[in-house]
């Protein structure tokens, strides 16, 4: 039997831990995208597999900070939303340049992540509301969603080919 004041360990929190959903939001959230881009693009470019491993490095810690937290944190979120991004881009030029995989390829996988994932959150939680998003297995479905969305994303913005460029 616990005492009263015996600290139980930390199982699940307590209070949403994503924002509203407002114009801030999504001003926040293409910020983030647009800065998760150039930062993957700038640290793969100069530092090869040392970017990928600062990369790596913070998608880790700013999710082991995401998770940690009880309630929305605005500066826990952001971080590792941006990071979701950084990570999510890298992995996508890896697959695609390292790996060899296509852009159509990989975008056609990750969707079919993305649809089971939905899936799985439907099937478990009887929702998809971002309004439920308070538990561990949420957090970390929406992170699964984000980051292959931030994949898919890339198949959109990969550079235009040298040809075309030269035939405008």
């Amino acid at each position: 039997m616990l005492a009263d004041n015996h600290v139980r360990p930390r199982l699940e929190p307590l209070a949403a831990k994503v924002p509203e959903i407002t114009i801030g939001f999504w001003v926040l959230k293409l910020l983030t995208t647009a800065i998760g881009e150039a930062a993957s693009d700038y640290l793969l470019s100069t530092m090869s597999f040392v970017g990928f491993g600062i990369g790596v490095a913070g998608f880790v810690s700013t999710l082991w900070i995401q998770f940690r937290t009880r309630r929305y944190n605005a500066f826990a979120y952001s971080a590792a939303v941006m990071m979701v991004a950084v990570f999510g881009t890298m992995a996508a030029d890896v697959i695609h340049h390292q790996l060899g995989v296509s852009f159509t390829m990989s975008t056609l996988f990750c969707a079919l992540g993305v649809a089971a994932t939905f899936w799985a959150w439907h099937r478990i939680e009887n929702t998809l509301s971002v309004h439920s998003i308070a538990t561990r297995r949420l957090m970390t479905a929406l992170v699964v969603v984000n980051n292959v969305a931030v994949r898919n994303r890339r198949m959109v913005t990969k550079p235009v080919p040298a040809q075309l460029k030269s035939a405008a």
